[in-house]
């Protein structure tokens, strides 16, 4: 029996080398985020993507949404019967590596051992997950994951920790401390507030640290309310990428301007508090020069990740546009910046070390259209500091450097320095001499 488990706000257990946590341009304009209304009918999943979607509430179109389909990445490592907590760590060192290539190895960055031993959690049982956070170093403030588990042993563990018993809508679930708080002195207080809402269903469990989250997924779960599969921008790109899609996430131009803030020439951290030192100067080698990156058009949504189909292991870059036009605008520049894009400038470290020169085809739809860009990942290279082969979506993820998304370069480049003021300003971290 499958069994699908919704946490909330876990954080990421793989930190993956992280220290803590040309022609004529258009002149981008603010960016509308997808639009939170369903599709008349609810389209029926196609894809395990498509699945994992149909878990997520519509509310959510336009946030950092990570997925990770476990279930593909151990068939694809031949390591399928690899499946749980114990069997994981009989795994020798060169396994462990190979198991979740591509991915982070779970989705949860409380204590996973609490996890197994104290609720009976397994977390190395997955099949699929997904979830949504501030972005890649953040706690996530909702995770969806389908894997095996023991209901009843689930059940009686959370009693025995004291959580008492309710309902919402025919659903029974259990209750302990109020919205987001938790108790320091309780042995679960590892979980921080995760926890808090604990609903378990047939073969699922639902966790939230709060009442109206626990509701909203109860609502989605029972299919009265529209799920994120109903978002246009997401059931189009995913539609388009098709079937193979093993990790990866969903974002925004708006999330990127705030969050990934380019090249960085130092990463901190100082007990529970970290951070990184942004050099914005390192982007200026695509502001100058011969063949300056010029403006993207105005999209709405991406897609990024790497996806499995037959023999190709590629690197994927799929970008929705509400303008059927703007698709056709930015492709051969999406395909310039990322060709040219470094992984680390200060060593010389090309993004063609890594994959092949990216290639873009363009798709409309009617008022819309989309790029769906693909290079095919490199899994031996000999230069070093070059991420090998299916992790190499993560490494600009964990690094804050995805500016080749970046509707426009030279905004960036202020974000980048108005951050770093702010983070002098308090005194949390001195630029190195």
């Amino acid at each position: 029996m499958r069994t699908v488990i919704y946490t909330l706000l876990l954080a990421s257990f793989f930190s993956l080398a992280a220290a803590c946590n040309v022609g004529e341009t258009s002149t981008p304009t603010s960016t509308p985020s997808p639009t939170p209304t369903s599709t008349s009918t609810p389209p029926q999943p196609q894809t395990r993507l498509e699945e994992a979607l149909t878990w997520v509430p519509l509310e959510y179109a336009d946030k950092f949404i990570e997925f990770a389909d476990y279930a593909t990445s151990r068939k694809l490592t031949g390591l399928e019967d690899v499946r749980g907590f114990e069997d994981h760590w009989q795994l020798d060192q060169d396994q462990r590596k190979r198991i979740y290539e591509g991915l982070r190895d779970t989705p949860s960055g409380v204590d996973f051992i609490f996890l197994h031993d104290e609720l009976g959690l397994d977390l190395f049982a997955l099949d699929l997950g997904i979830w949504h956070s501030s972005g890649i170093h953040h706690s996530p403030t909702f995770t969806l994951m389908e894997g095996g588990q023991d209901i009843q042993d689930i059940s009686n563990r959370l009693v025995n920790l004291e959580f008492k018993e309710t309902s919402y809508r025919g659903t029974t679930y259990y209750k302990i401390n109020e919205d987001f708080l938790w108790d320091f002195r309780h042995p679960a207080r590892v979980l921080k507030a995760s926890f808090n809402r604990t609903a378990l269903v047939d073969d699922q469990v639902l966790a939230a640290p709060a009442t109206f989250i626990l509701e909203d997924l109860v609502d989605v779960q029972k299919g009265d309310s529209p799920s994120l599969l109903e978002s246009p921008p997401h059931l189009a790109l995913v539609r388009a990428v098709g079937d193979g899609m093993v990790g990866g996430v969903f974002l925004t131009p708006e999330w990127v301007t705030e969050n990934a803030l380019g090249s960085f020439a130092a990463q901190w951290r100082v007990a529970n508090v970290s951070g990184i030192y942004t050099d914005s100067t390192l982007l200026d080698q695509h502001l100058t020069g011969p063949d300056p990156w010029a403006l993207l058009s105005p999209y709405s949504l991406a897609l990024f990740g790497y996806r499995v189909q037959g023999d190709a292991e590629e690197t994927v870059i799929a970008l929705y546009y509400p303008d059927p036009s703007g698709a056709e605008r930015d492709a051969r520049e999406l395909e310039k910046r990322w060709n040219s894009f470094h992984l680390r400038v200060k060593d010389n470290v090309p993004v063609a070390g890594s994959c092949s020169s990216l290639s873009a085809t363009v798709e409309r739809e009617e008022g819309s259209s989309l790029i769906v860009a693909t290079c095919s990942v490199i899994r031996d290279t000999d230069k070093e500091g070059t991420v090998r082969g299916p992790g190499l979506w993560l490494s600009p993820l964990f690094e804050s450097k995805l500016e080749f998304l970046a509707l426009d370069l030279e905004e960036q480049k202020r974000a980048a320095e108005a951050r770093q003021e702010e983070e002098t300003l308090k005194g949390q971290f001195r630029p190195p001499s």
